[in-house]
This record gives C-alpha cells, sequence and structure tokens, in this order.
C-alpha cells in the first residue's frame, strides 16, 4: 500500500473545507512551521487511498499477484486498481525535537481491495493482533503489532504512504514568508514514502497561504529510492495543512508517480496512487485504555518486529526478519528471497516432504552423501554440518557446500526440519553467491531453527517424489542450476540455485 497523471490529479489536491477563503497575511511576516507535538496526544485518523496503473510481473511473481497455479504468465503488464480505507485512534507515546517519535495505534478499518487483471484480494487486519506500535527511525516508520507478529500482507497493508507519524519531517527548520520555498530532507521523504533508502531527493516544500488558524504547504519533486531491494523513482506532489494551534499537520493530500522496474523479489509498478490522510485531535479514545498503553510502551523496549509466514497446506509456520520476501509459491514448496539494502543476498526454497516414521529419518550421512552425487563437479567442499534439535523441539540436520557455476563461486545450504516422532518433513536449500556470506549470515539456518511443524489439513499428501536427503541408492533427478547474476551489476535479477527436491 506504500504505493497513479499529476495534472489529472491537480484540483485533488485542493484539502476539502479550506478555511483560507479570504484571509492572508501580509508584508514579509515569518512563520514558525516547526511542529510541537506533546507526548499523549489522542487523535483519530482516517485514510483513504486510490491507486491505478500497471504491475509488472515475470513468472516468478505468480504467487504475489494471487494467479491461479498452471495460468500463463509471460513477463508483461498487468492492469492494477487498488482502493483502501483506514481508520484508527493514535497516542502519541514520545517526541523528538518537537515531532512525533512513535505511537500507539488502533485498528477500528483497515482493509484494501487490490484487482490485478481479472484477479481480486482483499488483505485485512486480524482482529485478534490488538494494537499496534508506529516508530519513526531514520529510513522509515516501522510498525509492529503488540500481540503478536504481522504477516507479510498485514505489513504491506499498513504501511501507508503519508504516514502522520512521517509527515511533520516535510516543515521548514527555520521561520519562513509566505511563497518562500525550502529543500524537503531526504530521510523526512523517504519516512513518507516508506523507502529503504533515499539515493536523491528533489523535493521543495512552500508556505503557499496562512491565517490565524491554519497554514497551507504545497510541496513536490522527485525522488530516487530503494525499495524491497531494487531502485525506484517517484514524483511527488502534495499539500498539507499545519494547524498552527496543534502545531502539526491535520491533513495531507498525496499524488504520486511510482516507477519502479521489476525488483529481485517483487513485481515492478508503473502507476499513480492518490493518498488523504486526516488527523482529528480528540480528548481521549476509549480503544486506548491504560492497558493498551502500558503494554504498547512495554513492547517499544523489545518490539515484535518478526513476521509469521504461515502456510496450513505445507504443513509449517516460521518467524522471519522482514528481509525474507515471498517471491514464489508452488503446491508443496515456497520460495523466499533475502534482500538487502543494495539487492538480493540469498535465496532459500522451502519444500514440503512426506511423512516418515522416526526411524526412517535422514541422517547427517545421507545428507553429505546426496549433497555430493546432486553437485558433482560444480562441488569443491563441504565446509560444515550439524545436528541440531530446533527451538520448537523438532530434529534438525544441516549442511554448507562451497563450490562454483560457469566461474562464480557459489554456496549451497541445506537442512532437513522433522518432528521427533513420525510426521511430515520440511527441507531447505538455500544458493548465493560467497560474496554475500557475511551479509546472509545465518539468516536460512535461523529460518530452520524458529519453524514449527503444523498439522496438514485433511488430504494433503507430499508427493513421493526423491528429495536430496533420502539416499538410499536412488537417483537424485535434480541438477544445478547457475546462480544469482552479482546484484550490483544487476539488481533486478533474480537468484536462482539448485533444484533439488
Amino acid at each position: 500500500m506504500r504505493r497513479l497523471n499529476l495534472g489529472v490529479l491537480s484540483l485533488s489536491l485542493l484539502i476539502a473545507g479550506s478555511p483560507f477563503a479570504g484571509s492572508s497575511a501580509c508584508g514579509s511576516e515569518k512563520f514558525d512551521l516547526r511542529p510541537a507535538v506533546a507526548v499523549g496526544a489522542t487523535s483519530e485518523v482516517s485514510i483513504e487511498i486510490e491507486i491505478g496503473g500497471d504491475l509488472l510481473v515475470k513468472p516468478q511473481f505468480r504467487a504475489l499477484v494471487n494467479l491461479p497455479p498452471g495460468a500463463k504468465l509471460e513477463e508483461q503488464k498487468l492492469p492494477m486498481t487498488v482502493k483502501g480505507a483506514f481508520a484508527y485512534d493514535e497516542q502519541i507515546l514520545a517526541v523528538e525535537s518537537g515531532r512525533p517519535a512513535a505511537a500507539v495505534r488502533l485498528y477500528r478499518q483497515a482493509q484494501a481491495d487490490i484487482k490485478v487483471s481479472s484477479t481480486i484480494k482483499s488483505p485485512r487486519l486480524r482482529a485478534d493482533l490488538g494494537a499496534l506500535t508506529a516508530v519513526n527511525e531514520k529510513s522509515r516508520v516501522i510498525l509492529a503489532a503488540i500481540n503478536g507478529p504481522l504477516t507479510r500482507d498485514e505489513l504491506d497493508l499498513v504501511e501507508v504512504a503519508g504516514d502522520p507519524l512521517a509527515v511533520d519531517g516535510i516543515l521548514p527548520t527555520q521561520p519562513v514568508e509566505e511563497n518562500e520555498r525550502w529543500a524537503v530532507n531526504e530521510q523526512a521523504m523517504g519516512r513518507l514514502l516508506g523507502l529503504g533508502g533515499v539515493a536523491l531527493c528533489e523535493v521543495t516544500g512552500e508556505l503557499d497561504e496562512t491565517n490565524p488558524g491554519f497554514a497551507r504547504i504545497n510541496f513536490k519533486g522527485r525522488v530516487h529510492g530503494a525499495v524491497d531491494g531494487g531502485s525506484a523513482e517517484f514524483d511527488v506532489n502534495g499539500v498539507a495543512l499545519f494547524d498552527r494551534k496543534l502545531r502539526r499537520i491535520t491533513q495531507t493530500n498525496l499524488a504520486i508517480t511510482d516507477r519502479r522496474p521489476i525488483g529481485p523479489a517483487t513485481p515492478g509498478t508503473d502507476c499513480v496512487s492518490k493518498v488523504r490522510v486526516q488527523l482529528k485531535p480528540i480528548e481521549s479514545s476509549t480503544l486506548l485504555a491504560a492497558p493498551v498503553i502500558a503494554a504498547a510502551k512495554a513492547s517499544l523496549a523489545k518490539p515484535q518486529r518478526e513476521l509469521v509466514l504461515r502456510t496450513e497446506r505445507q504443513g509449517y509456520e516460521v518467524l522471519h526478519d522482514r528481509r525474507w520476501l515471498v517471491s514464489a509459491v508452488e503446491r508443496e514448496s515456497t520460495t523466499l528471497r533475502c534482500l538487502g539494502e543494495h539487492g538480493l543476498l540469498g535465496q532459500t526454497t522451502l519444500t514440503l516432504l512426506p511423512r516418515r516414521s522416526a526411524d526412517r529419518h535422514s541422517k547427517l550421512a545421507d545428507l553429505q552423501k546426496d549433497v555430493q552425487h546432486s553437485l558433482g563437479k560444480n562441488l569443491k567442499q563441504i565446509v560444515a554440518t550439524e545436528d541440531w534439535k530446533t527451538a520448537a523441539g523438532h530434529h534438525a540436520i544441516g549442511l554448507v557446500a562451497n563450490g562454483d557455476v560457469d566461474g562464480v563461486p557459489v554456496q549451497w545450504r541445506y537442512f532437513l526440519v522433522a518432528p521427533v516422532g513420525e510426521g511430515h518433513r520440511i527441507a531447505f536449500a538455500t544458493t548465493l553467491e560467497t560474496s554475500q556470506i557475511e551479509r546472509f549470515a545465518k539468516s536460512d539456518r535461523d529460518l530452520a531453527n524458529r519453524l514449527r511443524l503444523i498439522e496438514l489439513p485433511a488430504g494433503v499428501t507430499p508427493s513421493e517424489r526423491i528429495p536430496i536427503t533420502e539416499s538410499q541408492g536412488k537417483q537424485i533427478t535434480a541438477k544445478p542450476a547457475p546462480p544469482a547474476k552479482r546484484p550490483a551489476r544487476n539488481a533486478r535479477r533474480a537468484a536462482s540455485g539448485p533444484r533439488l527436491f
């Protein structure tokens, strides 16, 4: 939701119910527009979003556009529309230099209807998540649920451009006259747009008009930044109302043209977004009772920033950090890509394997033999093996192997998580270039350690394929594929690795 010809939208940027008719300052009077938000300030916030344009996709993004299995999908543009509505009560928990630094939010509404081609998806926020905290960090507003981890879909839903916790960052740091302009801070624009980083910010603000109660501010320009490990370009045209009594922005209208090539784990976009944000101060909120505030304050010390991936049909749920994004979903496997600030770090595929009794679970020796057989001449050295009990109490084995493909040094990592007794298992296969090992660290091993096996739905039976971890003298059918191009050379190119199952 962070992310539709601005000329068409220009009239819509006028703030509804504008209080400026017939009133304006005279002479060279300067106005102090620096925010002064107080801890405990409580507001009702409403946000409306409309997006229209094209989604740029490749076949591996089938899961992201929710197309049915078997549907033909070549690289193409798919028409996209989005309508979203959000309403929540918010209380400021911390301020920094007069700007809100942290807040607690309890949503009354959080929903969107997303149509890509003929497919419709309607994400919602689970009611049992309770309140969310919002923290203004260096590059973006970080949202986290108090009562448990968000899913990726839920996080994408509530991360909205124009966040009221970030919008005061567009204000000038010194008093200004009417029609005076200033350069908007690049970090402030990054937070307002929800970017992972800003390479260039050409946005300027201007004090358009004032009266005793309000100041109207225009801001527009271009921003080049990073989103989900890929590059992006935004043209921003916005209007904001600064309440001179409350000393904060209470209304914001935005039009954002978003041009983004296909990224290492996400589709590209060519679209325009319209965002309308209204903030209404209130004395108190029945939603934000004292226990909710206390829990929010406590959670700020150790926020729940991990996300949860749960797939009933593949029989597991796993907590993961926010660098991991789903890039492909098949009947019995899910592929995740781990993104760094400048692109792809590595790729891991989780595959559902058939049930086995405890005495038939694979051993490290089986795994090592099958890796040697599968990788063949590409394998140079097995550098580590491991046998351990996971955080969820499951049995896990793992192996790390170095080699090369077409002269590019590559590391492969394999893990198998199985129940202590009889049950289905989950295999992990990771591919990364050795140049990314330090940044990638043990991210995939952390996934394996935190994975929790759950009961498969009735009627779901994994295929009886022969995985790499089952030796028993049988033929391994999968062969290693070339790894990803280096992100520095082409950040949009996806990583590929050996299909081992």
